[in-house]
């Protein structure tokens, strides 16, 4: 029985521990939790206070150098938009200036292939002139050489009427285009009044008439070669004068022609840098106010 009773006390003092211990257990806990979670609380909150210092050394280090690399940046975008506008004000003068150049260029050019245009009809009028007395100078210089090789034979008998009146029609009309108009007349006279003679029943009469008109047609060839010897040597002179005049104009048309050329393909580059230029300009301008 006692031992029993034993059992039964073992028995109550354990179920009473138990009571108490289960009692102590629900009392810690929700302070056990709160710790813990204070504890957990501190550790999130020192691991962002480090993450937030780290954030703000990288921001403050980021505002440094973007305020050092933007600063300089706009100190750059100001000069270059300082030099980009005096560029463009040179290239825009500078082409106006190719342009006036161009334009005289072109008006020097016009003006001398007109005066080479000019020259050139005047020339080619006085070679036709040259011509035509020429051709005139030399009927006269052929009928005068038959004329005095004739009169230098037979100094009358075969110098016909119709031979007479010929000559002196064919000299009569290269003379008024030279100095020999006067003598040609004086011939005509003198032609006129050894035909006359030499119809006369005495023949003796005429013969001092046929040896004047004799001297005067040889003095008249003479003339009349000296005049063509002349007139194509002021021909010849004229033409080689002509022709240098003419390679000296189209050599200086060909090096106007040329630098108007050069000038266009100047001008043409010019507009092109001028056109990058503002491009760039109002790049930077837009780059400058980003920055800023």
């Amino acid at each position: 029985m006692m031992k029993v009773t034993a059992i039964a006390l073992f028995a109550l003092v354990c179920v009473a521990a138990g009571d108490k211990a289960d009692d102590m257990e629900w009392k810690e806990r929700p302070v056990a939790k709160v710790i813990n979670m204070l504890k957990s609380m501190s550790s999130q909150l020192q691991e962002e206070a480090e993450l937030d210092e780290e954030a703000y050394d990288k921001m403050t280090c980021y505002c440094e150098t973007n305020d050092r690399e933007k600063t300089k940046a706009i100190a750059d975008e100001n000069q270059r938009i300082a030099d980009l506008t005096n560029s463009i004000e040179e290239m825009t003068a500078k082409e106006a200036q190719l342009t006036r150049e161009v334009e005289q260029l072109n008006a020097e050019t016009e003006e001398n292939q007109n005066g080479l245009a000019k020259s050139t009809d005047i020339r080619n009028s006085e070679k036709a002139d040259f011509v035509q007395s020429e051709k005139d100078l030399l009927v006269s210089i052929t009928g005068l050489k038959s004329a005095v090789t004739v009169l230098s034979k037979h100094h009358d008998a075969a110098m016909t009427q119709e031979k007479m009146t010929s000559l002196i029609q064919t000299l009569s009309k290269t003379a008024t285009k030279t100095a020999l108009e006067p003598l040609t007349r004086h011939l005509a006279r003198r032609g006129a009044s050894f035909l006359q003679t030499k119809q006369a029943p005495s023949a003796g009469s005429y013969a001092p008439q046929s040896g004047a008109i004799f001297g005067i047609l040889k003095q008249m060839k003479e003339q009349f070669e000296g005049n063509l010897a002349s007139a194509t040597s002021e021909e010849n002179k004229a033409e080689s004068e002509f022709q240098s005049m003419k390679a000296a104009k189209n050599e200086e048309i060909a090096a106007a022609q040329a630098k108007v050329g050069n000038k266009e393909q100047e001008g043409g580059d010019t507009a092109e840098k001028n056109a990058a230029a503002r491009q760039d300009l109002a790049d930077t301008q837009a780059a400058l106010a980003a920055d800023t």
